[in-house]
């Protein structure tokens, strides 16, 4: 007789199925992504593909990029921001589209949802950021194929993260770019 044509085999079988498969769910929650955000990756995502994972938002605007990393500022001008209020660990999100591409992403942690710079290569599955020149260790970035991340320390957190800042490579600058992906 097969384990699986009694009862108490069918039980165990599927309770081993659920529980491994909410440990490997589990897994994979906890590494964040350098390259997207709730679903949502950075030089492919659409507006409305973000207000279908973020809900709608009454706060858009013409505006341009001002971050530490050296980006193109030839492009760095007329991005549409999008702003939401307090989504799930955060006090804010900024998404920056152009030419209807989500291009870049300012997150802004809340105090309960404390990210520590100690903790970022274990929440970015072993990503190696770098302080970035001018900055001491104050911003440190690390870099993908695609994107850029740049995270901002704030000295009244304990160095805690007070802000993590996604970038679309196609913002860079060329003599950054061919520096920075070896």
């Amino acid at each position: 007789m097969n384990w699986n044509d009694t009862p108490r085999g069918r039980f165990m079988t599927t309770l081993l199925q659920a529980v491994a498969f909410t440990v490997i769910g589990s897994e994979i929650a906890i590494a964040a992504s350098p390259d997207q955000w709730k679903g949502l990756a950075i030089g492919d995502a659409t507006l409305e593909q973000a207000r279908a994972a973020l809900g709608m938002t009454k706060t858009e605007s013409l505006t341009r990029l001002i971050t530490p990393f050296p980006i193109d500022q030839s492009k760095s001008k007329s991005f549409t921001r999008v702003r939401y209020l307090k989504p799930d660990g955060f006090l804010g999100a900024d998404l920056f589209f152009k030419a209807g591409k989500l291009v870049a992403l300012y997150l802004y942690p809340s105090p309960d949802n404390r990210i520590m710079m100690s903790d970022l290569s274990s929440i970015y599955d072993g990503a190696e950021f770098k302080p970035l020149g001018g900055f001491g260790d104050s911003v440190t970035f690390t870099i993908t194929e695609r994107t850029v991340l740049v995270a901002v320390v704030s000295p009244v957190r304990g160095r805690g993260v007070a802000q993590l800042q996604y970038f679309s490579r196609t913002l860079e600058k060329a003599e950054v770019k061919n520096q920075t992906l070896k």
